[in-house]
């Protein structure tokens, strides 16, 4: 039974991590009320977020009436190219990873004071909320019942029946949680209701796309549906507000923690006296009457050429205009999961027709043509041996097909190559800052810094203006346009109103400039010749027009916003489809960017200083959570607690459990892991003990029982097991078994006690007892130490549904071990000790177990999808003489030793099984 109890556990545990970078020398110090903790790179970052950080805490603290009952902590990384924050509201905790967000489906905006403001809120106004105290965040309630065991030396049977059911101590929708996060509090600036977060509910608006009530209730969707969730919380949090006034937002949240009070709908009723169901119908008529003026915008020059996926971005035309790069998310379900694809237009009367060809998989940001057969692009490499993900260049022939790595490590990202020049130039990102390098094209590239920015300066995309450089860049919201001498000097801006210039993409033979801006609050195509000042646009879109690329016979490439998908769009001469050269920058939307721009740009020239004095990082503080739990297991209630400790860096982790019912059933376990190493050490210890009664009639050596004879026999089994061990993982860049390959050393010790207690009662012919005798005994009836070598593989792709219908993909898990078992073989009396026991032999064994699972989808591209997995499992035992107590088992839970509906039979020390699952949604 112990290893049924073990996977319960396990799968407690939170997900495991890998990568521990013990190469980082971590520091901290404090302000009023946070403490910072940087390593080296991130100083400036840190820096940053404390002027930020203690300019907000008062807003954001009054606005909910709730101050953090320790100073918040704040982690700063830069362990790989990823834009993130996490809030960890019960511990009083958040974790950022400096390099600004770039995302197509939001504006742009000062990234450190955007994300810290955004996950304090969090910290806030979830702790606000909270129903029991920061140490309890929920209560588990937890069932496990069992068929009748058939088997005498078995206690129960196969588990039929497993529920596990948590009393959250947070109830807080996702779409209000991350609604009030954006919203932040009156008059914050640092993040705002932009042009892209409009677009994405006025697409959704227009094209009857908007989610219900309920479906903003839950994330987990593929596509944009996550970030429509973002959006549309945050557009029905605003209208709240200005409905019944910012009060509100603190009126539900005090009523959300209020223990009895689970439902969203209830806390509204009771604060506003409304129906929540009826406040969002009269949010979608407002909403539908607020873009009723855009049905009608519709620019019929556009040819739409791809359409799958969600986004299709960065198109990039060759030297003679014949074929197009973009990337796409085509045949992936989540949108920042982009590949590269080639559209030869020259091929299109072919049997290739109008299909674009998936040339790479996973590259990011803007490639570039070397030649007509050589590519170069970016894309994250494998981990390097510390586990860190980052950008680096990459090409790719298009007549051998083969793929080619030309930087290790480098950071880069978004390039462009000029071929009079023969350079490349790129995008650098460190410590939330961008840089733009340089390097003589070769196999061998060896880059050089342009430019020497350290304030958090973001550059998004580069190409070549000429000689010199044009790139598009975030100082505060939204981008602007700038050029740049390939040495350095000469930085001019080209572009600057307090709208979103952003896309820029040259033409030298027409000596044209093309961007995408958002003046009327609608992205759309500017271009302007740089022989004149007269700028022009693109006819109006009811969505928006990006990534502008202009070739050189005036065809124009674009990505277009429309029904929820960034579409790839061509229009075939780009001056026909321009307005006049007027563009009127007085109007609402660009006077608010202006007041955002300045009150943003203020924080950091003034915001307050941080005490320097840093302070070396030790992790000797635990953080406690603990989860009361009452568990009903063989019909009895045994009452318990699961218990998570780290330290705020999570070098150091305990997690425990345990539950004891009346009977004196203990379970109990303890592990503990070490994270200041590439590899992880551990140590796991588990207690299981069970008693049972077991009432019966004396019976003599021919089987003959006796009425007036009863025996009681009680049973108390003590389970003990320990493992130490640690384990690493190293990555492979071969192509035939790219990625992480984890590995296992451990060694196992176990210990499993018997105790009878039995009692004889023998009676006369009148009832009265006539004999009486009792008499107990302990012993042991196994003991091992295994050492064993353990290896996991998995290579699956990844999309929403993964858990129940996985494609495309196989795992693999191979274990050797070997034991010295000590196993019960009869009684007798120690010679040397003169003592009566258990007789112990030696069941010594080597164990091989090996399991492969392959899973393939049918009718991918059908209605109805059908996954198939299969798995084989093979297993061997060295030495087939030993007690069938250390035999395979066929079927059921891995481990578990009882069984009700297979047969005895199916043991032995060989096993193979093959089993296949085949999986079709219903619902």
């Amino acid at each position: 039974m112990i290893y049924f109890y073990l996977m319960l556990i396990f799968s407690l545990m939170f997900s495991q991590s890998w990568d521990n970078h013990p190469e980082l020398n971590w520091q901290s110090f404090e302000t009023e009320h946070f403490v910072f903790y940087f390593h080296e790179g991130t100083e400036r970052s840190a820096i940053e977020t404390s002027k930020v950080a203690e300019i907000i805490y008062e807003p954001v603290t009054a606005l909910y009436d709730f101050y953090p009952d320790s100073k918040t902590s704040v982690i700063l990384k830069d362990t790989d190219d990823y834009s993130n924050g996490m809030a960890m509201f019960y511990d009083n905790k958040i974790e950022i990873w400096t390099k600004p967000m770039d995302f197509d489906l939001r504006g742009s905006h000062r990234w450190l004071q955007n994300v810290f403001t955004h996950e304090f809120v969090h910290i806030v106004q979830l702790g606000a909320s909270m129903k029991f105290s920061r140490t309890v965040p929920g209560v588990y309630i937890q069932v496990i019942d069992y068929e009748d065991e058939k088997r005498d030396d078995v206690l129960y049977g196969y588990p039929n029946r497993i529920i596990s059911a948590p009393i959250p101590g947070t109830s807080v929708p996702p779409w209000f949680a991350e609604g009030v996060a954006q919203y932040m509090y009156h008059e914050a600036y640092y993040d705002f209701w932009d042009s892209h977060r409009d677009m994405i509910l006025r697409d959704a608006v227009l094209n009857d796309r908007l989610f219900s009530y309920n479906e903003m209730n839950t994330f987990g969707k593929k596509g944009i549906g996550n970030e429509i969730v973002y959006s549309q919380g945050f557009a029905f949090v605003r209208y709240m507000v200005s409905r019944y006034g910012e009060s509100i937002l603190k009126d539900i949240t005090d009523n959300l923690s209020k223990v009895y009070i689970y439902s969203m709908d209830t806390a509204f009723e009771k604060v506003t006296g409304d129906s929540i169901l009826n406040v969002f119908e009269d949010f979608k008529d407002f909403l539908s009457n607020k873009y009723s003026d855009y049905k009608n915008l519709d620019n019929k020059n556009l040819i739409f050429i791809e359409s799958e996926g969600t986004a299709n971005i960065n198109p990039v035309w060759s030297e003679d205009g014949n074929k197009l790069l973009f990337l796409s998310d085509k045949g992936n379900d989540f949108f920042n999961k982009t590949d590269l694809y080639l559209y030869d237009f020259s091929e299109s009367d072919s049997e290739q027709g109008d299909e674009a060809e998936k040339i790479v998989s996973g590259a990011r940001g803007a490639p570039s043509w070397i030649n007509d057969s050589t590519i170069v692009y970016s894309k994250i490499s494998l981990p390097d041996k510390y586990g860190s993900k980052f950008y680096d260049i990459y090409k790719y022939n298009l007549n051998s097909e083969k793929e080619t790595r030309l930087t290790y490590g480098e950071r880069l990202y978004s390039v462009s190559y000029n071929k009079d020049l023969n350079q490349i130039i790129g995008i650098n990102q460190y410590d939330g800052t961008s840089n733009i390098v340089v390097s003589e094209y070769s196999d061998d590239l060896e880059f050089s810094p342009i430019t020497n920015y350290n304030n958090g300066f973001q550059i998004i995309s580069v190409d070549w203006l000429e000689s010199d450089i044009v790139f598009d860049a975030v100082t505060d919201h939204g981008r602007d346009i700038f050029a740049i001498s390939v040495n350095g000097e000469n930085q001019k801006i080209l572009r600057k109103n307090k709208t979103d210039e952003r896309d820029p993409y040259f033409n030298k033979d027409l000596n044209t400039l093309v961007w995408s801006e958002d003046i009327d609050k609608i992205f759309n195509i500017y271009y302007q010749s740089l022989d004149g000042d007269d700028i022009y646009k693109m006819d109006d879109v009811s969505g928006g027009l990006f990534y502008p690329a202009l070739s050189s016979s005036g065809k124009l490439a674009l990505s277009v916003f429309e029904d929820g998908i960034y579409k790839l769009a061509i229009i075939e001469d780009f001056k026909k489809s321009s307005d006049s050269s007027l563009v009127d920058l007085n109007n609402e939307w660009n006077n608010f960017l202006s007041e955002a721009n300045e009150k943003t740009y203020n924080i950091i020239q003034n915001g307050v200083n941080a005490d320097m004095s840093y302070t070396n990082y030790n992790p000797d503080n635990l953080n406690t959570l603990i989860m009361p739990r009452l568990f009903i297991d063989y019909n009895t209630i045994k009452p318990g607690f699961y218990m998570i400790s780290t330290d705020v860096l999570q070098k150091l982790m305990v997690f425990a459990g345990g539950g004891i019912n009346n009977e004196k059933d203990l379970d109990l376990f303890i592990q503990f892991e070490n994270h200041n190493y590439r590899h992880t050490p551990y140590v796991n210890l588990f207690w299981v003990t069970r008693n049972k009664e077991i009432l019966s009639k004396y019976q003599d050596q021919a089987g003959n029982e006796y009425d007036n004879t009863d025996i009681s026999s009680k049973y108390f089994f003590n389970l003990f097991s320990a493992d130490a061990g640690s384990r690493f993982s190293f990555i492979s860049d071969s192509k035939l078994i790219p990625g992480r390959h984890k590995f296992w050393l451990n060694y196992q010790f176990n210990n499993y006690r018997e105790k009878i207690e039995q009692s004889i009662n023998q009676y006369d012919q009148l009832g009265e007892i006539d004999f009486s005798d009792k008499f107990d005994f302990s012993f042991d009836y196994y003991r091992s130490h295994i050492l064993s070598i353990e290896y996991k593989y998995a290579k699956q792709k990844s999309h929403y549904m993964r858990s129940m219908l996985p494609t495309n993909g196989y795992k693999i898990r191979f274990k050797l071990s070997y034991e010295f078992n000590s196993f019960l073989d009869g009684f007798g009396v120690y010679e040397d000790a003169g003592t009566f026991g258990s007789i112990l032999s030696p069941n010594n064994t080597m164990r091989l177990e090996l399991d492969f699972d392959k899973m393939w989808v049918l009718n991918k591209d059908g209605k109805h999808k059908i996954s198939i997995a299969s798995n084989t499992s093979l297993a061997y035992i060295s030495k087939e003489d030993v007690d069938d107590f250390f035999y395979f088992f066929g079927g059921g839970m891995p481990g578990l030793k009882g069984y009700t509906y297979y047969d005895e039979s199916l043991i032995g020390s060989k096993k193979l099984l093959q089993s296949f699952y085949f999986r079709t949604p219903v619902f």
